[in-house]
């Protein structure tokens, strides 16, 4: 990994030209841009470019320690406007609190702005020239894919930031972000959040069916470069910000199941996909225990049973390849719970239930 990225820097100090912010407050404007001639001549080139935003992703930004990459996005917007972080540093009250979103002129405030543009800048670069870049088609459909995956989840992450929820957007009819999907630098006018939404959702249909014809998939040491598995979960937390519960759903599974697959024994990928399916039953469960309409209740009632029935696969997959014995144990307990469930509709169920309260039991 050490030499790849150096080998990649090394490449892209040629190829990528790194400008300093603009006076201009939240220019749209791609604040790096690709060497076209260079960079795509080949799939192997073309490569580096997919492994700089990577890099991109990790690097110090507008002179200040406090600006590194997604790392402190995730923090500043992530994990101090949470209820379960408590910091004691007075003189970040504005930070912490979030306040500066308020700000049309701190630095917090266009800090994810600029940086979620320059991905989307090279993004593009790369979505629109891969095409003729000499290789193999493989190797170009998984590029693409690579950077439309990008571009998605850097759209995704604008909306988060700077547009209102879904649920207050009229349907979507709200303003978005700005919608740059070439390499133009012109002005452009804001997007509403459903047309935003839109391209997201076709940039990660695009980019899934993409990294499935290519056959191909980063080296299994690489934990940084995106992959089907990050498409889909990008997938999932889009539409969820979206309120498209059932996709949302869908695509979560998905990405767990890719996970299983590349390691049949990363305990977390089926325990993730049970528990999913698991608060969601109780959410359907709850809906039904407030439900009046019988023929309501009912339909609700069999989605939680359906839902419900979804768990034991995961959690059984979870069970036997867990080595923890406390995480083992809290599996069994909800193997347990879910198997007395249903014990009355099938052998199996019963067989289950007698299995897990015994080994609970002991």
């Amino acid at each position: 990994m050490k030499n790849i990225l150096k080998i990649s820097i090394a490449a892209l100090l040629g190829v990528m030209l790194l400008a300093s912010c603009s006076k201009d407050y939240m220019n749209t404007i791609p604040t790096s841009s690709t060497a076209t001639p260079t960079i795509f001549e080949s799939t192997e080139n073309a490569a580096l470019a997919v492994n700089g935003i990577c890099k991109l992703m990790t690097r110090q930004y507008l002179g200040s320690q406090g600006f590194n990459g997604e790392g402190t996005i995730k923090l500043y917007t992530g994990e101090y406007p949470g209820d379960n972080l408590v910091v004691n540093l007075p003189g970040w009250a504005s930070v912490i609190n979030g306040t500066n979103h308020d700000s049309k002129i701190s630095i917090y405030n266009y800090y994810n702005w600029y940086y979620y543009y320059m991905l989307i800048g090279n993004a593009n670069a790369i979505i629109l020239n891969i095409d003729n870049a000499k290789g193999d088609e493989t190797e170009k459909q998984f590029i693409k894919a690579q950077a439309l995956s990008f571009r998605a989840y850097s759209y995704m992450m604008l909306l988060q930031v700077y547009s209102v929820r879904w649920g207050d957007s009229s349907n979507g009819a709200s303003d978005g972000v700005v919608l740059r999907l070439d390499t133009s630098t012109d002005e452009m006018p804001l997007s509403t959040m459903a047309d935003c939404y839109k391209q997201i959702y076709d940039d990660l249909d695009e980019a899934i069916r993409l990294y499935t014809e290519s056959g191909l998939a980063p080296d299994s040491k690489d934990n940084y470069s995106p992959n089907i598995d990050m498409a889909y979960a990008t997938y999932a937390r889009a539409a969820l910000n979206r309120q498209d519960y059932a996709k949302a759903l869908d695509k979560a599974a998905k990405a767990y199941d890719e996970s299983a697959a590349k390691d049949p024994k990363y305990v977390f990928a089926y325990i993730g996909k049970g528990q999913m399916y698991y608060d969601k039953a109780l959410e359907l469960q709850e809906k039904a225990q407030n439900e009046l309409d019988d023929a309501k209740y009912m339909a609700l009632v069999q989605d939680f049973e359906v839902t419900l029935k979804k768990c034991i696969e995961p959690f059984e997959q979870a069970y036997v390849v867990c080595e923890d014995a406390a995480i083992k144990s809290t599996i069994a307990e909800y193997l347990k719970q879910i198997y007395y469930r249903f014990r009355d509709q099938d052998p199996k169920f019963q067989a289950g239930y007698e299995k897990y309260n015994a080994l609970l039991n002991n």
